[in-house]
């Protein structure tokens, strides 16, 4: 499976290393240079560092860039459609917490939709416990991803990402589903 990466941060960059520790080849563009990457890829024979053209070639995109150049950086991208595009957005609390809330409409997931109205968007989002809930594990906290999206192709794509990473996937849009029943 190929991965293509627009941006960087700590999160994304474990989930690059991830993906290539799991086989995946990964093709990776930092908008502010490659050159800040290179030390911590360079060990990693699945991680290529690309420019933006190469970085989206696969058909799963994560992009992670910040608010304020995402209009810039999209408008300099080929056409995008039919690419997957996975958009982490800010944590969410678990599910079992009074506190639980989901971003889903972040600006930012929202301007991504309507910069690439035919690219299939999935959002991601990871768990953050709250004081009230109880302590987990590093391996508990990082094994749950959830994700939503209107694409059926684009989100079972994601499932099987999450999946080959020993991910568990969570489609927040068959648990509302479940909950409405």
């Amino acid at each position: 499976m190929n991965i293509g990466i627009i941006g960087t941060g700590n999160n994304v960059l474990n989930f690059a290393i991830d993906a290539a520790n799991s086989g995946c080849k990964v093709y990776m563009n930092n908008p502010y240079g490659n050159h800040q990457l290179k030390e911590v890829v360079s060990t990693k024979k699945n991680i290529k560092l690309v420019g933006p053209l190469e970085a989206v070639v696969p058909e799963i995109i994560i992009f992670s860039v910040p608010y304020d150049n995402l209009e810039n950086i999209i408008k300099s991208l080929p056409d995008m459609t039919g690419k997957i595009i996975l958009k982490p957005n800010n944590p969410i609390f678990y599910a079992s917490s009074p506190y639980a809330q989901i971003f889903e409409n972040s600006a930012a997931a929202k301007k991504t939709a309507l910069l690439l109205p035919k690219a299939h968007l999935v959002n991601l989002y990871c768990e953050m416990p709250t004081i009230t809930d109880v302590p987990i594990t590093n391996h508990e906290l990082k094994s749950r991803i959830f994700f939503s999206g209107d694409n059926y192709h684009a989100k079972n794509k994601t499932k099987s990402l999450l999946k080959k990473l020993n991910l568990s996937g969570i489609d927040l849009n068959e648990k509302a589903n479940l909950v409405h029943l």
